[in-house]
C-alpha cells in the first residue's frame, strides 16, 4: 500500500468513494478497499460482506481487520 500525501478535494473524495469503489469491487480478487483521508484524520473500510460491500467508517482509532488475509493493522498506524 502506498502512501501519498495529497490535498483533497471533494471531487476527490466522490470519485475515492464511488466510481473507484465500485470499478474495484467489480474485481472478484478486491476484498477491501480503504480511503484516509489526512485531511480529517479519518479512514473508512470498505469490504466484501457475502455477496455486499459493507463499509466502516469514518474511524479515527481503533483496528481494521483484514479477512481475508487475515491482518489487523491499527488505524492510528494508517494515520500517522
Amino acid at each position: 500500500m502506498s502512501r501519498r500525501p495529497r490535498h483533497r478535494h471533494a471531487s476527490f473524495e466522490h470519485s475515492d468513494t464511488s466510481a473507484k469503489l465500485i470499478g474495484y469491487f467489480k474485481l472478484s480478487s478486491v476484498q477491501h478497499y480503504v480511503v484516509i483521508d489526512p485531511q480529517t484524520r479519518a479512514v473508512t473500510h470498505h469490504r466484501r460482506a457475502g455477496g455486499a460491500v459493507a463499509s466502516a467508517g469514518p474511524l479515527s482509532s481503533g483496528t481494521l481487520q483484514f479477512d481475508p488475509p487475515g491482518l489487523n493493522v491499527e488505524v492510528a498506524d494508517l494515520l500517522g
